[in-house]
C-alpha cells in the first residue's frame, strides 16, 4: 500500500463480486454492486472473487447449487494464489 510505514506488511481486502459495501474510496475499492458508483473515483486495486449465485427453490437444485459452489470456491483459491505470488519476493518464486 502506498502511505504506509516502512516494514509494513503488503495486505489487501478480497471482496466478492456484486457486493455494496458504502461510498467511502476504502468501502468503493471492495464494491461492484453498480459502476456507477466509482466513478471519477480512483480505487484500490485489490482482488475480487466471484459470489456464488444460486438457482431457486433450493430444495429442488441442489446439484446445480453444489456445482456452483465449487466453481466460486474454485474462482477464490485461484485469486488467493495470485494474490499470495504477486506479494513474493522475486527469488522466491
Amino acid at each position: 500500500m502506498t502511505h504506509s510505514a516502512p516494514g509494513s506488511p503488503n495486505l489487501s481486502i478480497l471482496s466478492f463480486k456484486g457486493g455494496f459495501h458504502g461510498r467511502t474510496v476504502g468501502l468503493l475499492s471492495v464494491s461492484n454492486s453498480r459502476a456507477l458508483h466509482g466513478i471519477d473515483i480512483p480505487t484500490l486495486k485489490w482482488p475480487k472473487a466471484d459470489f456464488p449465485r444460486y438457482k431457486y427453490p433450493l430444495g429442488e437444485n441442489q446439484d446445480i447449487n453444489r456445482a456452483e459452489d465449487l466453481r466460486c470456491l474454485e474462482i477464490l483459491e485461484d485469486t488467493i494464489r495470485e494474490q499470495i505470488l504477486k506479494r513474493m519476493p522475486q527469488w522466491l518464486v
